[in-house]
């Protein structure tokens, strides 16, 4: 690939491969920090001497990815000695102060909130919670930067309850968010921003804007998705419509990012151009486009895929100031490098990862669609524009989005023919109307002509998403795949750009390579066999897997149930029977016993595993010394205050005892 030659692009993948491998560093902060002082003085002997050779690039590249592992260790909590993870306070309950940052997705019965530890119990504390605040119909409104206090303690995360489900933990932590809080309303003590922060003044001016709007009575259907395109705020969507733009393969156009911040550019450039065209006119221009793009990025949350955009056609900005075509691979790499040296997390960030690779491929691969068919009718030449960009995107983005969605949009060229042209609109009209709603001068006219726009779109949406024989759901797809179809891609498209004999010879070594993937995978499938006690509120739910066949046994239909269908899919099974569940199970020569409320079981069975179902009344003494168990697990069907005391009785018998309501799941395989 002609593009891995580019300095900078080698640089900037040897240290986001240092960000990766810290997990498996144990080196200090100190320890990475004087190792990188020790090769940039090398370096600069280097250049010094004008000796910079193959030795020298090897420096550099190992100093790559000790900047990348020291970027990581800076955000280290554990090298903060006032983080709360620290401190002993935080497992007892006490006064804690806390302060207010941005709002997250809410839930039926608690409002939540990204929150900064402030105080324990007097003592100045660091670390980053989320807090949840029992949701009620007269909740006040909260300001970024809110002091909130009042009494309770820190609990920590809880990994996922069930297999392959969601690792919110790991997301959370990601975030450098190692906490969380329930607290009720009645319960806090409340105080405003102390001090005002450019986060603190986008965010009242954002609540300014969807408060005036929702005065000049913008439709509350429409408003959450002018919230999400115009202002970043996707928390208050509803799950109907987030489901409707993922099954139309639009998903995407919730999330500000380069899409929406190249037509803002293109729009403020528009108005800007009957300005003269000289050099200080064109300076004026420049700040104006500059301060925009700033501004836009600052009240749309600086999210990863928002500083990514901004950052990049800011570049793209100064490019057409000097009038030189900006490199496109370097302007990329420049906003990248920067944002994962001031938060490396961002690495992990499912959205970063997407938008980067989307906007790669539209750069890498758009060119040679587009070559394949140049019309010369205008609006032939804008759909054939359309249909390139979204499929080079869709390409570049399709093995990321199989192995964290494990779906795929067959609709997403109609989708976007129709969305995007009416994107460029809404786009245009909403920075005015964004604009009157700051000032509260809004003219009802424009706003009625936004809030059209987007339920034309919200409608077109829905009747497309509603064609869900399109849309392929539930495919198994793990890291294996998603290297190896990577692997083919690029080197598809390299043999596209330069067919020759060693390019063909590596894309066909490259399928070659996804097929023993696959087979690997297979065998591994068809050899794996386990029995699964779900985490499942007031109820119970056992799973057994032979190779790929699954057995669900539930007294519940258990059809819809998503947590299930995850399971299977990551597991390539399918479930091929729903039965009830009975007292008695063998998987692999183990004996495992249910006992439920009816207290019937066989005796002297001497099960290998006795699992607990539905409260039942029982002297669990007794009952050990006439079956003899190994391991005792008791499912979140029980009372808690029976978990509790069985708990007790299996530590006083020396019985492991396993509460799936503390621990999670129970697997035997």
């Amino acid at each position: 690939m002609k593009e891995l030659q580019f300095p900078l692009i080698r640089i900037s993948l040897f240290f986001v491969l240092g960000i990766i491998l810290y997990p498996y560093f144990t080196a200090s902060l100190y320890q990475l920090i004087g190792i990188a002082i020790s090769l940039v003085f090398f370096l600069v002997v280097f250049i010094y001497k004008k000796t910079f050779h193959n030795l020298s690039s090897l420096f550099l590249f190992i100093l790559a990815i000790i900047t990348g592992l020291t970027s990581v260790a800076v955000h280290d909590v554990k090298w903060n000695p006032t983080h709360f993870l620290h401190l002993t306070e935080t497992q007892h309950r006490n006064e804690i102060k806390v302060e207010l940052g941005e709002k997250l997705k809410s839930t039926s019965t608690h409002v939540r909130y990204e929150a900064t530890v402030k105080e324990i119990k007097g003592v100045p504390t660091d670390g980053k919670i989320v807090l949840s605040i029992q949701n009620q119909k007269e909740l006040p409104y909260f300001e970024y930067g809110t002091k909130l206090k009042f009494i309770s303690k820190i609990n920590t995360l809880k990994p996922a309850n069930n297999p392959d489900q969601f690792d919110y933990k790991g997301y959370l932590e990601n975030k450098s968010i190692f906490g969380q809080i329930q607290v009720e309303l009645k319960d806090l003590s409340m105080a405003p921003p102390s001090h005002y922060s450019i986060r603190t003044f986008a965010s009242g001016i954002r609540n300014s804007i969807l408060q005036n709007l929702e005065k000049s009575h913008f439709s509350k259907e429409e408003l959450p998705v002018f919230a999400a395109l115009l202002l970043g705020q996707q928390q208050d969507i509803t799950k109907d419509i987030l489901q409707d733009y993922q099954y139309a393969g639009a998903i995407h156009i919730l999330s500000v990012s380069g899409l929406h911040v190249g037509l803002l550019l293109g729009f403020l450039t528009l108005l800007l151009s009957p300005l003269p065209q000289t050099r200080k006119y064109a300076l004026l221009k420049l700040g104006i486009l500059l301060f925009s793009l700033s501004f836009f990025g600052i009240l749309a949350g600086l999210s990863p895929s928002v500083l990514r955009s901004v950052t990049m056609f800011s570049f793209v900005a100064i490019g057409m100031y000097f009038r030189r075509s900006t490199n496109i691979y370097n302007t990329l790499l420049i906003s990248a490098f920067l944002l994962l040296l001031f938060n490396p997390s961002y690495v992990y960030d499912v959205g970063f990862q997407l938008s980067y690779l989307a906007l790669f491929f539209i750069v890498w691969l758009q060119p040679i669609l587009s070559a394949w068919y140049q019309p010369k009718n205008k609006i032939v030449k804008s759909l054939w524009e359309i249909i390139t960009v979204s499929t080079a995107a869709q390409i570049g983005t399709l093995p990321l989005s199989l192995y964290y969605f494990h779906q795929f949009s067959g609709l997403f060229f109609i989708t976007n023919l129709i969305i995007l042209p009416l994107l460029s609109v809404i786009m245009g009209v909403g920075v005015v109307v964004v604009l009157m709603a700051a000032t509260n001068s809004i003219w009802i006219p424009l706003l009625k002509l936004m809030e059209l726009s987007i339920w034309v779109i919200n409608t077109i949406i829905h009747k497309i998403a509603s064609f869900e024989q399109f849309i392929i759901k539930d495919i198994p797809f793990h890291k294996g795949m998603l290297l190896g179809l990577y692997l083919i891609i690029c080197l598809f498209i390299s043999t596209l750009k330069k067919p020759n004999y060693k390019n063909s010879v590596a894309l066909i070594l490259s399928l070659i390579f996804f097929q023993l993937v696959l087979i690997a995978h297979r065998i591994e499938t068809e050899n794996k066999d386990e029995f699964v006690v779900f985490s499942k509120n007031k109820s119970s739910l056992f799973t057994e897997k032979i190779g790929s066949k699954m057995a669900v046994h539930s007294d519940e239909d258990e059809t819809q149930n998503s947590t299930l269908l995850n399971y299977a899919t990551a597991q390539s099974a399918t479930i091929t029977s729903q039965k009830k569940i009975k007292n008695l199970y063998y998987f692999h020569s183990k004996k495992i016993v249910v006992l439920d409320s009816s207290c019937v079981y066989l005796p002297k069975t001497q099960p290998d595993v006795l699992v607990l179902i539905q409260s039942p009344k029982i002297n669990l003494e007794t009952l050990i010394q006439l079956q003899k168990p190994k391991q005792i697990v008791a499912d979140r069907s029980n009372y808690k205050s029976y978990v509790a005391r069985w708990k007790a009785t299996c530590a006083k018998e020396k019985i492991p005892f396993h509460a799936i309501a503390e621990k999670g799941y129970y697997k035997m395989d």
